[in-house]
């Protein structure tokens, strides 16, 4: 996300994982992923960089993230880490009339509300979202749990696109019997016309009840924590138009891309498995073949490219690297290399034309090309460090000491 451009997604839903302690397989039944993630955390997940980047640029966040250790836990701490830095990038790059879905559990619903408040701001926030479903098991000493939350922000109330028909629904029995005869709207004597029902259905609630989860034995699943096309069809065609641009920053087995498709959206994704993009053309090539909802294209006509590095941004806000960059990053480092290559510790000092530039963190883990992320090491301390960040460089140089 910090390669792609500010203010071009205009609607973003995420099912990112939910701290629930627990282990996937993903995909299912493909023993060579390597991507078989886990949904559990710890303060050795988080990266020194993500702290120092919440600190700079949502210090209300931090505020959140730091009390929820104390009340939940280092686990809850990293969890929320991690999240915050992606929700950072998440609202520059949505549109002011673009709206943010996030798909979580009542576990760590209350602690994401007071994230994406300190984020994308209290007065952005348009709904909690209970999707109500039916599911096996129950537990002896708990009410049985049986609903997910998504939360609904909108980049400002003023702007935003809401378009309610898609997810209307039939009025109930007795709403449809009270209103076959006529209903004045009578205040101070005076009428003011009938009220009638909207032939479309009523105003869709913020309770969904209607869609039920993809059963774990259905061939349609083919992702561990994969969600109903249904309620990504729901979502994309209430708050985005034909054209628009649909992302799915945790894409997993391609259920948002193919509601986006669908619906004659632009979408992108991303995902931390290798085999993501094989499992978006084996979701569409599912979906073309049990509906026509590709409107007559075939499953040639879409076109999914997979990039294995970072976009690079290129509008107007985008941070820019100086022209003259090793001769600002001599200054700034005293002449100094900013790995431990010194006796002391601390880098030696060269000539400039002794230093190559390095991205403290790399770009093919989403470091950006820009003054912030550059630093002058020395050829030695360049080639040992690699491809590592700069804070993993530096521990295993001192571990090893």
């Amino acid at each position: 996300m910090r390669g792609m451009n500010s203010a071009t997604v205009d609607l973003i839903y995420l099912d990112p994982p939910f701290n629930s302690n627990r282990d996937y397989a993903a995909p299912i039944g493909d023993t060579k992923s390597t991507a078989a993630f886990k949904d559990t955390w710890s303060l050795d997940d988080v990266k020194k960089e993500w702290v120092e980047d919440i600190e700079t640029d949502n210090t209300a966040s931090w505020s959140a993230i730091t009390a929820a250790g104390f009340t939940n836990g280092d686990s809850a701490q990293a969890y929320l880490t991690y999240m915050a830095i992606r929700l950072i990038e998440m609202r520059r790059i949505l549109k002011p009339t673009g709206t943010l879905y996030l798909h979580c559990d009542p576990k760590m619903s209350h602690y994401i509300k007071l994230l994406l408040d300190a984020i994308m701001g209290a007065d952005q926030y348009r709904n909690e979202i209970v999707w109500y479903y039916r599911g096996a098991g129950t537990p002896k000493s708990d009410f049985a749990r049986r609903h997910d939350i998504i939360f609904r922000y909108s980049g400002k109330k003023d702007l935003m696109f809401f378009d309610p028909d898609p997810a209307r629904q039939p009025y109930a029995e007795a709403t449809v019997e009270r209103f076959s005869h006529y209903i004045g709207n009578v205040r101070d004597g005076i009428d003011y016309g009938q009220q009638e029902l909207n032939e479309l259905g009523k105003h869709p609630d913020d309770v969904i009840t209607d869609i039920q989860p993809i059963a774990p034995s259905a061939k349609a699943r083919l992702y561990p924590t994969q969600k109903p096309l249904a309620l990504l069809e729901r979502i994309i065609a209430t708050s985005s138009r034909k054209g628009d641009m649909v992302f799915d920053p945790f894409c997993g087995g391609g259920t948002t891309m193919v509601a986006a498709e669908a619906l004659e959206r632009k979408w992108a994704g991303a995902d931390i498995e290798p085999t993501a993009p094989e499992f978006i053309v084996k979701i569409l090539q599912q979906a073309a073949d049990n509906s026509a909802f590709l409107r007559g294209q075939t499953l040639d006509d879409v076109k999914v490219r997979h990039e294995t590095r970072p976009p690079k941004r290129d509008d107007k806000d985008a941070p820019k690297r100086s022209k003259n960059i090793k001769q600002v990053l001599y200054k700034r480092q005293d002449g100094r290399c900013a790995g431990p290559c010194g006796e002391d510790g601390a880098g030696r000092l060269l000539d400039l034309d002794l230093f190559e530039v390095d991205h403290i963190i790399p770009r093919a883990r989403g470091g950006p090309d820009i003054d912030d992320n550059l630093q002058l090491l020395c050829s030695t301390c360049n080639r040992r460090k690699g491809s590592k960040t700069m804070n993993r460089f530096l521990e295993l140089m001192e571990s090893a000491q």
